[in-house]
C-alpha cells in the first residue's frame, strides 16, 4: 500500500484499478454490498462496488470503504485513484 492506477468502471454498480499483483483465490464470494472491496484473481484488480452487486466472477473480499465512497461513485474512466489502508 498504497496502491494508484487509472480508474476503470464496469457498467454502474463497481470501479476498480489495476494492481499487477498475482494473489490466488481465498473465502470467495459472488455477492457484494455498496461500499466493498474486493480483489478480481483474474486480472489483479481491486474492486468498489457502488451499489450492490452480484459480479460474474466470485472475488476475495478485501475490505470497506469507511470514508469518501461519494469519490469512487462520481470518478470517471481515467481518473487516478489512490487506495491506502487506514487504521
Amino acid at each position: 500500500m498504497p496502491l494508484k492506477d487509472r480508474i476503470h468502471r464496469l457498467g454502474e454498480n463497481l470501479v476498480y484499478i489495476e494492481t499487477g499483483l498475482t494473489i490466488g483465490a481465498e473465502k470467495q464470494r459472488s455477492r457484494f454490498k455498496r461500499g466493498e472491496m474486493a480483489y478480481l484473481t483474474s486480472n489483479g484488480s481491486v474492486c468498489i462496488f457502488v451499489n450492490d452487486s452480484a459480479p460474474i466472477s466470485a472475488m476475495n473480499p478485501i475490505g470497506v470503504v469507511k470514508s469518501n465512497l461519494h469519490l469512487a461513485e462520481s470518478a470517471q474512466t481515467g481518473a487516478v485513484m489512490i487506495l491506502r489502508h487506514i487504521n
